[in-house]
């Protein structure tokens, strides 16, 4: 019977914390933080020829402030980079791209798992290069991603919470480059994420 009030009491302290974190003044950053990067060669088993050669990365941040209770805007960043090297031949090829924008969240209820709806607008750009012996070729393009979507925070104590994010992108790139013709193409899908959240409250 102790260790079942013991538990009552840890769960309400805990729940008391985590209700503050989502009152009008706090904030948050890191939402669904990722950064990755790996590198890798890929070779056909049994041939003598080199290996292409692979190499991505990737960063993804958010931060807000509660402009009242449950509900907080904010900010994203986001940039990529890759780039492939043929072992074949001299082609080499590198791909970025950078976004920037803002987002909304309205969270839905004060418990350890707190569902969420979240919007965000992005603006920016991407660009690639092939690199052939003394040959160039370039492409850039402007970028707005549109994204809606749904998640959940479980907080693991009043300050960290690990984060899951099932959102709807529609991508649009439009090319920019001298000489560029045409209206570009839309990438329409959904995308899942996971990353950690850090709150801090105004108690």
């Amino acid at each position: 019977m102790k260790r079942i009030t013991a538990l009552i009491v840890i769960s309400l302290f805990l729940t008391s914390f985590v209700s503050a974190q989502l009152n009008s003044g706090s904030k948050f950053i890191a939402g669904a933080n990722r950064f990755a990067a790996n590198s890798y060669g890929d070779k056909d088993v049994g041939s003598d020829l080199d290996a292409d050669k692979y190499f991505n990365m990737g960063l993804n941040a958010k931060a807000g402030y509660f402009i009242k209770n449950r509900i907080a805007v904010g900010a994203l960043a986001d940039f990529g980079y890759s780039s492939l090297k043929y072992g074949t031949s001299d082609y080499k090829t590198t791909y970025s791209n950078w976004l920037v924008g803002p987002l909304a969240r309205y969270y839905l209820e004060y418990i350890t798992l707190i569902p969420f709806a979240e919007a965000s607008l992005g603006f920016g750009s991407s660009s690639s290069k092939t690199l052939f012996d003394t040959s160039e070729t370039t492409s850039k393009h402007s970028v707005i991603n549109a994204s809606v979507g749904i998640g959940a925070d479980y907080f693991l104590n009043e300050s960290i919470a690990v984060e899951g994010l099932l959102n709807y992108n529609i991508n649009k790139q439009k090319p920019t480059g001298e000489g560029a013709t045409g209206d570009g193409h839309v990438q329409k899908g959904l995308g899942v994420s996971f990353g950690i959240l850090i709150y801090f409250g105004v108690f």
